[in-house]
């Protein structure tokens, strides 16, 4: 077994045995497991990654206010002609040709 980082992705364990070398059992299964799911965390927290996680959650609200959001002007029935915004959603695509461009090969 080898494992290679990103300079900017933290380290993660667990740490690889001496040799790097694992009989197929149970325990190797459990040592991988770990492993991934720790470098998958560990690369969530990388400055690209964080950048990139940003700018997608930004267009995905930007969607979602552009095409799901409508604000209507609705009468409360009340006696000094108060009026109220609300704001719902309407169902609509739940992608469009707005979201970024995927981002490019490490």
């Amino acid at each position: 077994v080898a494992v290679s980082r990103l300079k900017d992705v933290p380290y993660f364990g667990p740490a690889l045995p001496e040799k790097g070398k694992f009989k197929k059992n149970d325990a190797f299964r459990e040592f991988l497991l770990t492993k991934v799911i720790n470098a998958e965390n560990a690369g969530h927290k990388s400055d690209k990654f964080m950048q990139m996680a940003t700018r997608t959650r930004q267009a995905y609200l930007m969607e979602l206010a552009v095409n799901s959001v409508t604000q209507q002007l609705v009468d409360t029935g009340s006696s000094g002609g108060f009026g109220a915004t609300i704001t719902y959603t309407q169902p609509g695509p739940c992608m469009s040709s707005t979201l970024p461009p995927p981002p490019p090969p490490c």
